[in-house]
């Protein structure tokens, strides 16, 4: 029942998003091209392509195995080229990597002329072999880590119709690779053709489900239909962004070691096209309408922080360090080099990432002056090693919140929602110490489960740039939970296994907090016995977390000879068939834990950690019409038969049925010599010879060949199946041999008769 569940959640997901989708290839005339498709099309070159502006680097990785036929693959291609001609955006960097067995790098990341892509794509060919997913996954990585551009956004498109698999380990998963893939911001879509793929293998990759797209089969009328789909990602024209990291909590609400560095903030990441920050809105946390905001270009790759200008206490210096400060984040990533304080944990100023875009607001407690104040008195203080914000103090503005429970969402026009976080809507959220923020643990993380939000390792946080992997947060004495302690030794949260904690960190060096291993809600196991053939399949929901995660099966088992329970582990699949359950067993389903394996050390070591979440029973689903393959612990089979019935016997026309015995007793013995002839003929014709010129043969003793003995039915089976190889094998011959021959003897006999009645004549 999950799985089609499940397949209809993705169909209703996918038809949705088609239904929201348009691709250019649709229209067919200029002015339908540039009306139609709101901007996102132009006529170019007789053809209406995709003109969006967005920068892409597309890696395709396309399945070239054998569960694809060569006529198959034909179609696939043709949908390629229509894709990378009319469906891509002009300015997206493109690669192509083919995979069966073997992997083959065919065209790095790159630019293309427009004739030589399609060229070459034309060229593709079909290889066969098995479906090398996991090896696939690591040359992307590595290609769009070579290639990589942070105003750029990664696409991975994989187009595939099986489940990864290879010569003894068939099929197998590639979720091992899941954290790496969203860590690094890559976007994974998944086009899977056929009914030969299984989600589960693969959906661990995918930022939300919707990145997973059928095609029914491959027919072009088919690929034709998802091109739309692929629209939304490979010629965009909405808006999109998210949110990765938020302060909600007042400053005044903080009683000691408060400066004014530690105002309240949200941080929106932009994965999308280019926009202004007048045609965004904002509601919740802070609150900003439609067209009332700063003139201000925020380009594709880059941050828009949103601070609190007016919560006091301020710092020394009055107004001017009033704002958040990113002067401990990574200079690689905010470009820091005119930040005087750069890295210094002891410098007492703030600093802005010289490529995020920065808006100054009110709150609805403090009012308008003295945001004010604050940006015009850093705007006269900025000379290098700060940047000036945007004056947004009369249009955006932070209402009363706690560090729990705030909801925070960017919209466009109207009612159209692009993100909302709230916080402890979905998944095990923590609650930051105080002055920290809650982050995002990477850009390519689902922002709407709380486990995939952790507490900021600086207290400043990082506004304006991705999480830092390189400072060293220490705990405190009660910043780890009840599921944990400190160790004031190491600065690190020791969290409990027994109750189901692990310490959540965004490094090694960085552990603060002790959070519940999230488990899976759902598993169910389908027990199969047919004949010999006895197997059981698990299939559970994920833990609702992005990063690597492992899940442990634990059922009952006779491989030792006694039933007994043992384990299975996957790599963050979904789904694993045991051979070796226990046949007998009618009640033991068995259950699921979700398995952490965390890593924690402040030097040259680490100290690595094995947590598991609370285990989640399976239900029991067996083949109709018997609930459970047993009733006991032991089965008995028996054999049955049913009452005989006698078969009926049929033999070729004219006789009904073979006869128990010869007809009649064979003739006599024949004379030794013919008798002899009349003297006178009694007419002319001519007189015979007085001896016949040829003798005939003198018989035998005894007949030639005696009557056969009747048949049993295994003689007859054999004589006929003989019969049917003989007909068989014989190439252009008689349609039938012994009807040939008893023609033959018939005729024989008919001449024999007709001589002896002559030769009688002429004796009488």
């Amino acid at each position: 029942m999950k799985r089609v569940l499940l397949s209809v959640l993705v169909s209703i997901l996918w038809f949705t998003w088609k239904c929201e989708s348009q691709s250019c290839d649709q229209w067919a005339a200029a002015a339908q091209c540039e009306s139609g498709s709101a901007g996102a099309c132009a006529w170019l070159n007789g053809a209406c392509r995709c003109a969006s502006e967005i920068e892409l680097d597309i890696l395709f990785g396309i399945d070239t195995s054998g569960s694809i036929q060569l006529s198959d693959f034909r179609i696939e291609r043709d949908f390629l080229s229509k894709l990378v001609t009319q469906g891509i955006a002009d300015g997206a960097r493109i690669g192509f990597t083919m995979f069966n067995t073997y992997i083959n790098e065919s065209r790095p990341i790159d630019f293309w002329d427009s004739a030589e892509l399609l060229s070459y794509v034309n060229g593709l060919y079909w290889t066969a072999g098995y479906t090398n997913t996991p090896e696939l996954i690591e040359t992307a990585l590595a290609e769009f880590t070579r290639s990589f551009d942070p105003s750029r956004q990664q696409i991975f498109m994989i187009l595939t119709d099986g489940n990864p698999c290879l010569p003894g380990d068939c099929p197998l998963s590639v979720c091992e690779y899941a954290e790496s893939v969203k860590r690094s911001g890559i976007r994974t879509i998944i086009v899977g053709v056929g009914d030969g793929l299984n989600s589960q293998y693969v959906s661990c990759l995918l930022q939300k489900d919707s990145d997973f797209i059928p095609v029914a089969s491959f027919t072009p009328s088919d690929f034709d239909q998802v091109v739309g789909s692929l629209s939304e990602v490979l010629c965009p024209i909405n808006k999109k962004m998210k949110f990765t990291e938020i302060k909600a909590q007042k400053k005044s609400d903080i009683t000691t070691g408060v400066n004014g560095r530690w105002s309240r903030f949200v941080e929106l990441y932009n994965n999308g096209i280019d926009f202004n920050t007048n045609d965004i809105q904002l509601t919740g946390l802070v609150t900003m309408a439609h067209g009332a905001g700063p003139d201000q270009t925020v380009t594709q790759g880059q941050y828009l922080v949103f601070y609190d200008a007016s919560d006091p206490p301020f710092s020394s210096d009055s107004f001017t360090q009033v704002s958040p400060s990113c002067h401990l984040c990574d200079d690689s990533q905010c470009t820091l080099s005119s930040c005087t304080g750069s890295q210094l944990s002891t410098w007492s100023g703030s600093c802005f990432c010289t490529n995020s875009v920065y808006v100054a607001c009110a709150n609805s407690q403090d009012g308008v002056a003295a945001c004010n104040t604050h940006v015009n008195s850093v705007s006269l203080s900025a000379s290098g090693s700060q940047l000036a914000p945007l004056n947004g103090c009369s249009v955006c503005e932070f209402q009363d919140s706690t560090k729990t429970g705030w909801t925070v969402a960017v919209g466009d026009t109207g009612n159209t929602a692009i993100d909302t976080v709230t916080h402890g809507a979905e998944g095990y959220w923590i609650t930051t110490d105080d002055g920290f923020s809650y982050e995002l643990v990477s850009a390519g993380y689902d922002n709407s489960i709380g486990d995939n939000w952790a507490q900021s390792c600086s207290v400043l946080g990082t506004p304006g740039a991705p999480p830092s992997a390189s400072c060293s947060a220490q705990c405190s004495a009660t910043s780890c939970g009840a599921g944990g302690s400190c160790n004031a030794a190491t600065g690190l949260c020791e969290c409990d296994p027994s109750t189901g904690y692990y310490p959540q960190c965004t490094n090694p060096q960085s552990c603060t907090k002790c959070l519940l291993v999230p488990q899976s809600e759902v598993c169910t196991v389908y027990w199969s016995k047919n004949g010999t053939d006895k197997f059981a399949v698990y299939e559970w929901s994920d833990n609702n977390r992005d990063g690597t995660t492992e899940y442990e099966i634990t059922y009952l088992s006779t491989e030792s000879g006694v039933a007994e329970k043992v384990t299975a582990t996957t790599q963050g699949a979904l789904s694993v068939r045991v051979d070796n359950y226990a046949p007998y067993n009618t009640t033991y389903g068995g259950f699921v834990r979700s398995v952490l394996d965390v890593c924690q050390g402040t030097g040259v070591y680490e100290v690595c950690s094995v947590f598991y979440s609370t285990a989640t029973e399976c239900e029991v689903v067996t083949s109709t019409p018997t609930t459970s393959p047993g009733t006991g612990v032991y089965e008995v089979c028996s054999v049955f038969y049913s009452t005989a019935t006698e078969c009926e016997v049929v033999t070729s026309t004219p006789t009904t049925s073979p006869t128990s015995a010869p007809t009649s007793p064979p003739t006599p013995t024949p004379t030794t010599s013919p008798s002899l002839p009349t003297a006178v003929p009694t007419t002319s014709p001519s007189l015979p010879t007085a001896v016949p010129t040829t003798s005939p043969t003198l018989p035998t003793g005894s007949p030639t060949i005696s009557p056969s003995l009747p048949t049993t039915a295994d003689d007859a089976d054999t004589t006929a199946a003989e019969a049917e190889t003989t007909r068989s094998n014989t190439d252009d011959g008689p349609g039938d041999v012994n009807g040939a021959c008893r023609v033959a003897v018939e005729a024989i006999v008919a001449v024999t008769v007709a001589m002896t009645v002559f030769a009688a004549g002429i004796s009488m």
